[in-house]
């Protein structure tokens, strides 16, 4: 028997987004002189319950003593933007697609982002 419906997941399930979300923030830290390595970039991805979420922000806070700026935080936003623009669809997803299709099963994306 099919499903009624299927949600997707949107990041990690159909492309891959975490990847141009590290690279874009490593882009703008090297560009000032700083290290963004990928480890700290993983706190930020969840944390346990009562754990803080690392905050990118507030560190290169604290590496600079200055905040980002609007015009870097936009370039920013921009590169992750072109990044993700450039990115497959994941393995499998227009198959099922494709099979939800033909037999009439609704589709649905999700995302916490």
């Amino acid at each position: 028997m099919a499903p009624d419906a299927i949600i997707f997941d949107f990041d990690g399930v159909i492309i891959d987004t975490e990847t141009p979300d590290f690279e874009s923030r490593r882009d703008v830290y090297r560009e000032r002189g700083q290290d963004y390595s990928v480890e700290l970039w993983g706190r930020q991805l969840g944390a346990a319950p009562g754990e803080v979420f690392f905050d990118p922000a507030n560190y290169y806070r604290q590496l600079t003593g200055s905040d980002l700026d609007s015009a870097t935080l936009e370039y920013r936003r921009k590169l992750y933007l072109k990044l993700c623009d450039a990115l497959p669809i994941l393995p499998g997803v227009l198959d099922l697609i494709h099979y939800a299709r033909k037999h009439h099963i609704r589709l649905a994306i999700a995302s916490n982002s």
